[in-house]
């Protein structure tokens, strides 16, 4: 039994926080190019709050996109805005430190956000910007 335990785990290792950093980014973006524009407008004015509050630091917590797409995710999921992603329902993912996550991503770069838009456009159908 234990081996068949082992053979699952390794089918199935749950995505890396570099992963989920960069899947809530290309979600984000492309969500917000399908809300309403007053829904905009309250998206952008709780992300600025949400910068303020959290106290983000620019050197280490925004990449060069402004508004960052990261900081967009966890705008959208603190508004309870779902991701858009086609007919098929998903939900945000939780990153543990998104600062390590960035950091990370800087090294790993490309293959990952390959593999995150493949992954989208596999699973639901959908085109996210081809550049991280």
């Amino acid at each position: 039994m234990f081996g068949h335990f082992q053979m699952f785990r390794l089918l199935w290792e749950p995505p890396s926080d570099e992963y989920m950093f960069l899947w809530n980014a290309a979600v984000a973006t492309h969500t917000m190019k399908h809300l309403p524009q007053s829904t905009l407008a309250k998206v952008h004015e709780r992300y600025d709050k949400l910068i303020v509050l959290n106290r983000v630091d620019p050197m280490y917590d925004l990449g060069i996109a402004r508004p960052d797409p990261f900081w967009l995710s966890v705008t959208l999921a603190d508004l309870g805005i779902l991701p858009i992603l086609g007919k098929k329902k998903t939900k945000w993912y939780y990153i543990r430190n998104h600062r390590v996550a960035r950091g990370n991503i800087a090294q790993q770069g490309e293959a990952l956000w390959s593999q995150v838009c493949k992954d989208i456009l596999t699973e639901f159908g959908v085109e996210v910007e081809s550049e991280g």
